[in-house]
């Protein structure tokens, strides 16, 4: 069984470790390998704050070591975007859905592996809740040291680039194409607009560094179908059982 990394398993110290050491004040939104989430001087929100793709995919959601401190997490939770009830208003602004994809968008119970609008449903709420968590921490006082963890262009960018580079790839349906291009340049546009507003709740005097773990390029390769019926319990029962159009997107990322 697959077993998402966590805090325990780190053999080297963080940033925020070393920040912490030397008497600077910290604080951490969803950073990857974070829960269980440690002391630190200030505050850190771990990954397990959300239901995220790889917590889902893993060893699954945790109750417990959300947050430093753990009273933290109370205080916290209602900011939390359940991505069975997504903002359909923040969805929209990303990607334009016809019937079809708003009934599979709304009917995913959790991310599947290469499917494009459940994994997009889940990252999109797992990032707004840290862009929420990061704004309503900010206003009660900036640390030395902020980091957030904006995830929804990296899921974005697996799923979708085929849309993004049309050229790159053989076989793109016209019609969605036409409907489905912006979707990345949407998430690119949309993170700019966030950072624009993460700024303006800063000191002046501050230096913003904006990094990626990978950049993206074309597989060449587009999705390929799969029954939907095959994936059990990810979707609602009355889209699962449904006769008409048994096939799915669930196969291979564009993006990578």
């Amino acid at each position: 069984v697959p077993v998402l990394a966590n805090a325990t398993m780190r053999r080297t110290l963080t940033v925020w470790d070393m920040l912490s050491a030397a008497g600077r004040t910290v604080g951490i939104v969803g950073w990857w390998a974070t829960w269980p989430a440690e002391p630190v001087r200030g505050w850190l929100v771990s990954d397990r704050m959300t239901r995220s793709r790889w917590s889902e995919w893993s060893d699954g959601v945790k109750q417990e070591g959300l947050t430093y401190p753990d009273e933290l997490a109370g205080e916290l939770l209602p900011l939390v975007v359940d991505p069975l009830e997504p903002p359909m208003d923040e969805v929209r602004r990303i990607i334009e859905l016809d019937a079809d994809d708003e009934a599979e968008f709304r009917a995913a119970q959790r991310p599947i592996r290469a499917h494009g609008l459940s994994v997009l449903k889940f990252a999109l709420a797992t990032q707004l809740t840290y862009e929420r968590i990061a704004d309503h921490q900010l206003d009660k006082g900036q640390p030395d040291f902020t980091a957030v963890f904006l995830i929804a262009n990296d899921a974005i960018s697996h799923n979708f680039w085929h849309y993004h580079e049309p050229e790159k790839y053989r076989g793109v349906d016209p019609a969605r194409l036409a409907r489905l291009r912006p979707v990345v340049a949407n998430s690119y546009r949309r993170n700019d607009e966030y950072l624009a507003d993460l700024l303006a709740r800063v000191d002046e005097s501050t230096v913003t560094i904006v990094i990626s773990d990978h950049g993206f390029r074309a597989s060449g390769k587009l999705p390929s179908a799969g029954d939907r019926k095959r994936l059990h319990g990810a979707f609602t029962d009355e889209f699962a059982d449904d006769e008409e159009g048994l096939e799915v997107v669930t196969v291979g990322q564009s993006g990578i």
